[in-house]
């Protein structure tokens, strides 16, 4: 088994390709996970844990509540 989550076209660009590792080992199981999809406008950016905090808003109600912090719904 192979989980990559690298982002799309990155296993072919080292000449890895799933077609090809099926060559070299046709039971391995390949798995491919990205943070934006295979195909659309964000599809090139990389997907950390961070950038989808931000993105999806949880980065700003999470953490202690006050001014001047992460979090913080100023007072």
């Amino acid at each position: 088994m192979l989980i990559e989550n690298f982002r799309p076209g990155t296993l072919e660009r080292w000449g890895l390709s799933p077609a090809r590792l099926h060559e070299i080992n046709p039971g391995l199981f390949v798995a491919r996970v990205t943070g934006f999809g295979r195909e659309g406008p964000y599809s090139r950016r990389p997907g950390f844990g961070t950038l989808a905090e931000s993105m999806s808003g949880f980065a700003a109600i999470t953490g202690a509540p006050g001014p001047g912090r992460r979090g913080g719904r100023g007072g």
